[in-house]
């Protein structure tokens, strides 16, 4: 049984999304949008603001598929309000770092202070794509996780789990996810999306790329072309069969309509030589 429902909170004035599904240990996750223009918000993406349909049904996936992130760590890029990163620590995920533009955070932060439980496995993070010191301080540094993460001893031995030794080939993640991040960008945006996503991920990990076709590919062929070079083989998933869970406030999409793909790169051992 699963639902997502829109309300106004009140005690926040911003627009509420809960999300239900039986597979979730800890019940709803709940998270926030931006819905009216902040000041904080001015010097990012606006589409970072907004839950939108396609992450829904991605969300309904993973609930389906919950061995997908069970047990791993998971990095989410271009997380915008969180949702998905939350959903996978609430599946099962070791650790998940929910991580976007540093302007973004504060929303994020604002819908993890709603999910309580699942702060034992999450952090959130700046990551711009392509941005070395953001890359680095995922991949290698022990402080890439807060003071507040690693405030207990299981928080500080997953850390150590975390950390690689500098020069090592690859990141520490087992499965890398973003969700409709990919949308008519300058070309060198989307190349650095997938060199960001290879070089956070280890050997042999997952890459998860949920993409909406919007009819036309051409603008987004330059991430398609550059993520084909580091990833070794691909399958694609229809989440068309979720269409009929969305709900009715959300923007209306057809039961048949087929335009939301997930993509699910994999790497090869030692496919970074």
């Amino acid at each position: 049984m699963s639902s997502a429902r829109h309300h106004l909170d009140a005690h926040f004035p911003e627009r509420v999304v809960t999300f239900e599904h039986e597979a979730l240990e800890h019940g709803p996750i709940v998270v926030e949008q931006q819905v009216a223009e902040d000041d904080f918000m001015a010097t990012a993406d606006g589409t970072c603001r907004r839950l939108w349909p396609t992450a829904l049904l991605f969300a309904h996936f993973l609930c389906d598929h919950p061995e997908v992130v069970r047990g791993k760590r998971v990095v989410e890029l271009g997380a915008g309000t969180g949702f998905v990163g939350m959903v996978c620590a609430a599946l099962g995920a070791q650790f998940v770092a929910i991580t976007d533009l540093p302007e973004a955070l504060p929303l994020i932060k604002t819908s993890a202070t709603r999910n309580p439980e699942l702060n034992s496995r999450i952090d959130v993070l700046p990551c711009t794509w392509g941005e070395e010191a953001h890359i680095q301080r995922l991949s290698f540094w022990k402080d890439s996780l807060s003071e507040a993460t690693c405030a207990s001893s299981a928080r500080a031995a997953l850390a150590d789990s975390l950390l690689i030794s500098p020069g090592t080939e690859g990141g520490p993640y087992d499965l890398v996810v973003c969700c409709e991040v990919v949308y008519k960008q300058d070309p060198s945006i989307l190349e650095a999306l997938a060199e960001t996503q290879k070089s956070l991920a280890r050997d042999s990990a997952e890459i998860l790329l949920v993409y909406e076709f919007r009819g036309q590919m051409l603008d987004d062929l330059p991430y398609f072309e550059a993520i084909d070079h580091f990833v070794d083989s691909s399958t694609t998933v229809s989440l068309s069969p979720y269409n009929h869970l969305l709900p009715s406030s959300s923007e209306a999409v057809s039961v048949d309509e087929d335009t939301r793909t997930l993509y699910r790169y994999y790497l090869a051992k030692n496919s970074c030589d």
